[in-house]
């Protein structure tokens, strides 16, 4: 794996990711539930749409199973990224890793990781 770029800088990690376009990357997801499914999902600064049908049991699902009662929470997740038009965005999430405690997530979310295969 290699290094992305800090995720506290919009540009800096729209431009990072824009470039890893058909590349599978592993992104820390903050997801957060509502009552009709996933309420929100950002990447770092970045609010995206999620593609998860490659899961076989979706990104919501999944989210209240690792999460438990808690509204939110963050898993690493591996996927492929699109800049659809303007500041819209989506991740296509192949993989679902390991959920991130609130320390782990402090730390993991200073970069993005780029698969090396």
């Amino acid at each position: 794996m290699s290094p992305g770029v800090p995720l506290g800088s919009r540009e800096e990690l729209l431009a990072w990711l824009d470039a890893q376009a058909e590349k599978l990357i592993r992104v820390p997801l903050m997801v957060a539930s509502g009552d009709l499914g996933l309420s929100s999902v950002t990447i770092g600064p970045l609010e995206v749409k999620t593609e998860d049908m490659a899961l076989g049991i979706g990104l919501a699902d999944r989210a209240r199973t690792l999460f438990g009662d808690a509204p939110s929470g963050a898993v690493w997740a591996d996927g492929y990224w699109h800049t659809l038009h303007g500041d819209h965005f989506q991740f296509d999430v192949v993989h679902v890793g390991a959920v991130l405690t609130p320390d782990e997530l402090a730390t993991a979310t200073t970069f993005v990781r780029l698969e090396d295969s």
